[in-house]
């Protein structure tokens, strides 16, 4: 399997450092959808991928393992998709850093969330290609 065509999402590449979690929610760009929100920056940097970070709040999904659930499905549809920034991220030497939080208190199921994860990530893509 090429390089290109990777989908893997290493524990590398997961957002654990939390001055940079904190950076990323200070000066993230924010999205905003009906289910998820989406935070990213980029940075031209030598240490160029993209890294994510998943939340899912306990006051909106109070027990541990559906909270789980919707991190597990929001990885998975994130893994699937991402090659397309990785490319981009690998060409110019960036850094992107997104963070993805889930703002419902309902559980959906996994192609809603694909779906929502796909339209901001299309949504991160143009305006870094436009920058």
């Amino acid at each position: 399997m090429s390089a290109e065509f990777n989908n893997k999402l290493n524990k590398g590449f997961i957002l654990k450092n939390k001055s940079e979690i904190e950076e990323l929610f200070k000066k993230g760009i924010r999205l905003n959808s009906d289910m998820l929100k989406a935070i990213w920056t980029v940075d031209i940097s030598d240490k160029s991928g993209v890294f994510v970070f998943f939340s899912v709040p306990k006051r909106l999904i109070p027990k541990a393992h559906n909270r789980n659930l919707i991190k597990r499905r929001m990885k998975e549809a994130l893994r699937q998709n991402l090659s397309l920034l990785k490319k981009v991220s690998k060409q110019n030497n960036l850094c992107i850093r997104i963070a993805v939080v889930y703002s419902s208190d309902k559980i959906h199921d996994y192609q809603e969330i694909e779906n929502k994860i796909i339209l901001s990530l299309q949504s991160v893509f143009s305006k870094i290609s436009n920058s």
